[in-house]
């Protein structure tokens, strides 16, 4: 992540995991595509704008899903982190 500190970097991925174990509703360490989905919405709702479609849903989750599971690991959120953060911070009411 940069010129961070080894603490700066911790402190970093400590919240990012806190921020990723809130979207996983199901406590499975995994965030599947209805999680995610409930995440777009609310995005979609706080900016007044329309829900997305299915295909952007789908196009979406997958620039996080990087193994093609069908489910984005807290390691997969992380190596985007910015652009995850971003989507969860746009869900907050």
């Amino acid at each position: 992540m940069g010129n961070l500190s080894p603490e700066e970097e911790a402190k970093i991925k400590k919240d990012a995991r806190e921020e990723f174990d809130k979207v996983d509703t199901d406590k499975s360490g995994l965030i599947d595509k209805n999680e995610f989905r409930k995440i777009l919405e609310k995005v979609a709702k706080n900016v007044g704008g329309k829900p997305p479609k299915e295909e952007d849903y789908d196009e979406v989750f997958k620039q996080f899903d990087k193994d093609n599971s069908g489910q984005i690991s807290f390691d997969e959120a992380y190596q985007d982190w910015v652009s995850f953060a971003m989507i969860v911070g746009l869900s907050k009411n």
